[in-house]
């Protein structure tokens, strides 16, 4: 026989014995199932060479590359599996947290976004949404987000919560309101929602009321430094001498907890100004 046909049958023979396409995927799959990923992941790799028009490949790649932490690979197959159909609520959620990992809040809006219209039942996408909305300062658009999902979802704290939140940013003091009591009627001793109480009353000119939110925060979260802040400003009206006791914890929480200058230059102007009166 000539050479150069003895090494084409040499490499004939030795494809013949590997793995076929079937094979690979299906050791590659054993492995995601197993949530072994970065054994998945060259398996999954090979069959894009062997076999680019396979479409199967391409949300593993996503999912695979997103949990072993290279978000920019996972945001590109999740890209490119979006674009082949493969529409997946895991896709749409990896790609999405890829993009935040990497820090591009704009090109993970659009991917829940979408995803939100395909898969509505899944509220980790539109929570996703609204949080974004909310890191934008977009927090018309994150209330209302919150809202849905508070309302589909009564009993969870952290979407009424952060409903409560949102409408108080954009000053819809009552809506902020029920949404804070709702959040107290689960959790009576959720510190910053007493706190946000408090807030939503001072910024309703009731004072007393707001005061009493304020005390409720620091009974339950007497580190709440905003509370303390906030009561002190409010004492100082009415009880001066209680109003000094408290900038005191003020100054002395903000010292510990390394807060900057000009809040303990603050405090310490308050104190004095209070002694004074003395």
């Amino acid at each position: 026989m000539k050479p150069k046909f003895l090494i084409l049958l040499a490499a004939l023979l030795l494809s013949g014995c590997g793995p076929t396409k079937d094979e690979i995927y299906a050791q590659a799959s054993e492995h995601f199932v197993k949530r072994e990923y970065a054994k998945a992941l060259p398996l999954y790799e090979e069959l894009l060479v062997r076999d680019a028009n396979n479409p199967n490949v391409y949300p593993k790649l996503a999912i695979s590359y997103g949990m072993t932490g290279d978000f920019a690979k996972c945001a590109q197959y999740g890209e490119e599996s979006l674009q082949k159909k493969q529409d997946l609520f895991e896709v749409y959620n990896a790609t999405g947290l890829c993009y935040e990992k990497l820090e591009k809040l704009d090109q993970a809006l659009p991917i829940y976004q979408e995803g939100m219209k395909k898969y509505p039942e899944h509220s980790e996408l539109a929570n996703r949404a609204a949080m974004i909305y909310f890191k934008q300062k977009q927090f018309k658009k994150a209330g209302d987000i919150f809202k849905d999902l508070a309302e589909a979802q009564p009993k969870d704290i952290d979407l009424n919560y952060n409903a409560a939140v949102s409408f108080e940013k954009t000053n819809q003091l009552d809506q902020a309101e029920l949404y804070y009591r709702r959040v107290l009627e689960i959790n009576p001793k959720h510190a910053n929602a007493s706190f946000g109480l408090g807030s939503v009353f001072e910024n309703k000119s009731q004072s007393e009321i707001a005061q009493g939110f304020y005390e409720k925060a620091l009974k339950y979260n007497p580190q709440h430094l905003s509370a303390l802040l906030n009561l002190a400003r409010l004492q100082e009206k009415q009880t001066p001498k209680l109003a000094l006791k408290t900038w005191e914890k003020y100054l002395a929480l903000a010292k510990e907890t390394k807060q900057p200058e000009s809040f303990i230059k603050k405090a310490e102007g308050r104190i004095q100004s209070l002694k004074g009166r003395g």
